[in-house]
């Protein structure tokens, strides 16, 4: 632990700080063996999801021309929770950083119309899921990351009679897709209920090639699921069914198939990312040969009535 006399606190600066701010993680997740994604082309992801967030929205303490402390907050305008995250040098844990970093970010969530705040800690490292119990976060959820060699034999998808799989690039339909992706992961942790302004401006900026969506015998859409090729790994987001189909045994399938569509393109390492879903449907992705490698507590707090900014 250093001393705090000489850190300075300001808002992320994108230009002067990305270096800096990668450096940091870095040493962050070696400290903590964590796995982490930190690489640059993660962080540039980063980048153009907060283009259009107020600069508050990213904080850094500073010792000399160094970044020994680095948190975010976010918040769709729609919803009543924001998440955030802080990482501190592990040289400066102990200091006062991350409290001070952690009042910064929730005073900006509340003045953003946030009623409480959510945050992730590694379910291995204990001094992370303490600092947040002691400053009233409460474990709610989990977050799941898993993986699976793309070379695993995997079935075929197969849907109940009458279900059809459908690209977005063939439906091209906002509307459809905005209904899959707000009521697909209605009530899971770790979802934000999204506009259809914002995403319909965010669409012409993704690769939607692997979105994939499923629509039932009556023709509503009731799932979808997304495989992202980032060669040469893949990436899947966990399936997304609507409430009233959640028991009608589409999560595997879906599944199945977006493993299928990166198998295709030569994905040779495959992770599958999951925000909130239920044990049970984490037993199904494992059953198909994927394992745990990331394991993340959700908490929750309370901001409780403050004061705006």
């Amino acid at each position: 632990m250093q001393s705090n006399s000489t850190i300075h606190y300001r808002n992320f600066n994108p230009q002067s700080d990305f270096t800096a701010l990668l450096r940091l993680l870095e040493a962050a997740k070696e400290a903590d063996q964590s796995n982490e994604d930190v690489s640059e082309e993660t962080q540039r992801e980063w980048l153009d999801l907060f283009a259009q967030e107020p600069e508050e929205a990213r904080r850094v303490a500073c010792a000399a021309d160094e970044l020994v402390g680095y948190g975010f907050v976010l918040k769709a305008p729609l919803d009543k929770e924001a998440d955030l995250a802080v990482t501190v040098h592990p040289a400066w844990r102990g200091s006062g950083i991350g409290s001070r970093l952690l009042a910064d970010l929730e005073q900006h969530a509340r003045s953003r119309g946030a009623t409480f705040t959510r945050a992730y800690a590694d379910v291995r490292h204990q001094e992370a899921n303490r600092f947040l119990r002691q400053r009233g976060y409460e474990p709610v959820s989990t977050y799941t990351r898993l993986n699976i060699a793309a070379d695993t034999p995997f079935p075929q998808p197969t849907f109940p009679e009458g279900f059809v799989l459908k690209p977005y690039e063939q439906v091209q339909d906002v509307d459809v897709l905005l209904e899959a992706v707000n009521r697909g992961y209605e009530g899971l942790w770790g979802h934000h209920t999204i506009r259809r302004e914002e995403l319909a401006e965010r669409l012409p900026e993704q690769d939607t090639a692997g979105r994939l969506l499923l629509f039932a015998p009556d023709g509503h859409v009731v799932g979808l699921t997304w495989a992202k090729l980032k060669q040469p790994s893949g990436l899947i987001d966990a399936p997304g069914v609507v409430p009233e189909y959640r028991t009608a045994g589409l999560y595997l399938p879906l599944t199945l198939a977006a493993l299928t569509w990166l198998q295709e393109r030569g994905a040779t390492s495959i992770d599958l990312e999951s925000w909130g879903d239920a044990p049970e449907t984490i037993d199904l992705y494992r059953t198909l040969g994927f394992v745990t490698v990331q394991e993340e507590l959700s908490y929750q707090h309370s901001l409780g009535a403050g004061t705006a900014l």
